[in-house]
């Protein structure tokens, strides 16, 4: 399957009882996916799961359309280089997909109709607590493997079903057996085991809202830390602050543009020196790139600048 039709989330599980994490994994995917109906193939690596994730209904209808009466789904994904450490483009059959790499885990993948610009790469890169790179990385060609580098674990909801019921006979068996060795009677033993099941019940239940509680906080977190990314520069107000300080006493603005880190201003008063702003400026922090020049009129300043992004 084409890059272009499918997403792909890392889902950090190291927290949740191996027990659980199945159940956990199953929930968060719901709360995740965009559509109504999808299908996954998902891979465990670890203490994650790695899950790429399809519209169903829209595969289904594709199927129909061209009568393919068997289809097996293989992420385009798995098919190209790993890294073990650090970020890459991948050219794919439409496009390019970035992905970010920690101690061979796939962290985070993006995909993008055309090479993203280095603003978006950036923001793809801070939103996933990576640090940027000058300019874009090279992008890696190449032919499709001729397998996969990894196999999905299919998950079945009835499968995980019936793993908890399994545990739980077992218990009762172990339970029934060792009251026997003790000549209990049959009724107590009835007793015994619905007393067991009641408590299975009861701890399950009582485990759903900590590990709903759990799995929203770390959504959260994810949704902070990718706002954090895109927050790259100081408040406008902060940088009209900046510049007010700057100028000579009594110098106004006359007119101020600013977009993604470029500025531009007109500022008026007596006695501009080009010269004089540029150096005023360059002692500035926040600013880069400094240039100015003589308005309309000797009463006017014109200056455009950089200002620099946030650490």
């Amino acid at each position: 399957m084409a890059r272009s039709l499918y997403h792909y989330r890392y889902f950090d599980l190291r927290e949740v009882p191996v027990a659980h994490r199945h159940q956990s994994l199953m929930r968060q995917i719901r709360q995740w996916s965009p559509f109504d109906e999808y299908d996954t193939y998902v891979v465990w690596r670890k203490q994650a799961a790695w899950v790429w994730m399809w519209d169903k209904t829209r595969l289904h209808t594709a199927q129909q359309t061209q009568a393919i009466h068997t289809l097996h789904i293989l992420p385009e994904t798995l098919l190209h280089p790993t890294l073990q450490e650090g970020a890459q483009c991948v050219a794919c059959l439409e496009g390019v997909e970035g992905q970010l790499w920690r101690e061979h885990q796939l962290v985070a993948s993006r995909w993008w109709p055309q090479m993203p610009c280095v603003t978006e790469w950036h923001i793809f890169l801070r939103a996933n607590q990576f640090s940027p790179e000058t300019g874009l990385p090279a992008v890696v060609e190449g032919d499709l493997a001729a397998r996969p580098w990894a196999k999905s674990a299919k998950m079945d909801h009835s499968a995980l079903l019936r793993d908890e019921r399994l545990w739980v006979y077992v218990g009762i068996m172990l339970f029934v057996v060792l009251w026997i060795g003790e000549g209990v009677p049959i009724w107590e033993l009835r007793k015994g085991i619905a007393q067991l099941e009641q408590e299975t019940q009861q701890v399950s239940e009582q485990a759903v809202p900590i590990l709903t509680a759990r799995n929203q906080a770390l959504q959260t977190q994810q949704q902070i830390e990718t706002l954090r990314g895109l927050i790259r520069y100081p408040s406008q107000l902060e940088i009209m602050a900046k510049a007010a300080g700057v100028m000579p006493t009594g110098a106004i603005f006359e007119s101020w543009a600013y977009q993604n880190g470029r500025l531009q201003f007109t500022v008026r008063g007596q006695s501009l020196d080009p010269a004089a702003a540029i150096r005023q400026f360059q002692e500035q922090a926040l600013f880069e790139d400094i240039r100015a020049e003589s308005g309309r009129d000797a009463e006017a300043l014109r200056l455009s600048m950089r200002v620099k992004g946030l650490p």
